[in-house]
């Protein structure tokens, strides 16, 4: 006869795996990480999305949950698959912080329902739900959409230093000098800076005056959500 034990905080939690429990905790988990798939596709629509992550974030939780199901009642099991794990790793490119939020979120998820606190789990994503939102309509998760990564290509004789700042203070808020990289064996500099531009408007007039200092040689622009590149 197994033993039942009830709290407050969890809804069906036994000594051993059953097979009433892994079904709850699988369709729980497949339900909650489809609800979070589901707002980033929304989320993200605007900028791009990467089919194989929203696959992640679904799958993510459900193998979470049943990796907590079978070694929470081993320890030995418990680092013998913590050792396992330390051979692999995640080698999507994750270009946004908010994504890898995303990842850590269906993985809290797992962990409560793989433990059995199901309603843990569902509190959990309800409450990651709602700043989710929150963040999305305030657009506090949004970058300034007039700063920018440029660089720029010179050749090799010229001095880059103040080289640019009359064109920057006519059409920049700010900016600022990051890094500096020797190429193609010497013959060019390639200048990266931050900018911060105080009309977007005026790109194309921005990089025609910046053209003429470097020699006609390339200028690319690039931020979140395009790319301006000028090329001779």
């Amino acid at each position: 006869m197994m033993n039942f034990n009830y709290s407050f905080l969890t809804v069906y939690v036994t000594d051993n795996i059953t097979l009433k429990s892994t079904i709850i905790c699988l369709l729980l988990t497949l339900f909650l990480g489809a609800v979070f798939a589901i707002f980033y596709n929304f989320t993200k629509k605007k900028e791009g999305i990467d089919r194989s992550f929203v696959t992640s974030i679904v799958l993510l939780p459900i193998i979470v949950a049943i990796v907590i199901m079978l070694v929470s009642n081993d320890i030995v099991k418990a680092f013998s698959l913590g050792g396992v794990f330390v051979l692999i790793r995640f080698r999507t490119r994750i270009k946004d912080t908010k994504d890898a939020m995303f990842l850590f979120a269906v993985v809290a998820i797992g962990f409560a329902a793989g433990l059995e606190y199901y309603l843990y789990a569902v509190i959990i994503a309800i409450f990651l739900l709602i700043v989710l939102t929150v963040l999305h309509i305030i657009k506090l998760d949004r970058p300034d959409p007039r700063a920018f990564k440029m660089k720029i290509m010179i050749p090799e004789n010229l001095n880059f230093v103040d080289m640019f700042d009359n064109i920057f203070d006519n059409y920049l808020i700010d900016y600022k000098l990051k890094q500096v990289k020797v190429i193609d064996f010497g013959a060019l500099v390639e200048l990266t800076y931050l900018i911060k531009m105080k009309d977007i408007t005026m790109q194309k007039k921005f990089l025609d005056e910046l053209r003429v200092k470097n020699g006609n040689l390339n200028i690319v622009i690039t931020n979140d959500y395009n790319l301006v590149t000028a090329s001779k």
